[in-house]
């Protein structure tokens, strides 16, 4: 079962760049962790890819995988979290954490306390 933590945190696959938009809106968040339906991770998704995704008129209707970013950094289940200056300097807003099979076990940000 999936945290609403997490929940509130990830996005599958399969949606839209419209409810990409709405979720990040409707959760005031600044990215997103996409996944597959066994919570292994696709990419992350933030503002700025979906402004530039947009800015090259990908509709709304279309794939949110025409803008997730496949490249994404991680960290591994046990690794120390970084500090906020780290994750800055690295410009990651999200960090998604994940066991050995890449499966989502929780989201590190740059606004967590």
């Amino acid at each position: 079962m999936i945290s609403a933590r997490l929940q509130s945190l990830t996005l599958e696959e399969d949606s839209t760049v419209d409810q990409a938009v709405q979720k990040i809106i409707d959760g005031r968040l600044r990215g997103l962790v996409v996944v597959k339906s066994d919570l292994k991770v696709v990419g992350t998704l933030t503002e700025g890819d979906l402004l530039r995704a947009m800015r090259r008129g990908l509709d709304l209707r279309a794939s949110v995988m025409g803008c997730v970013n496949l490249n994404y950094s991680f960290l591994n289940a046990g690794e120390p979290l970084p500090k906020r200056e780290e994750m800055l300097q690295g410009r990651h807003l999200i960090l998604p954490v994940v066991d050995h099979n890449m499966v989502l076990l929780d989201v590190v940000s740059i606004f967590d306390g």
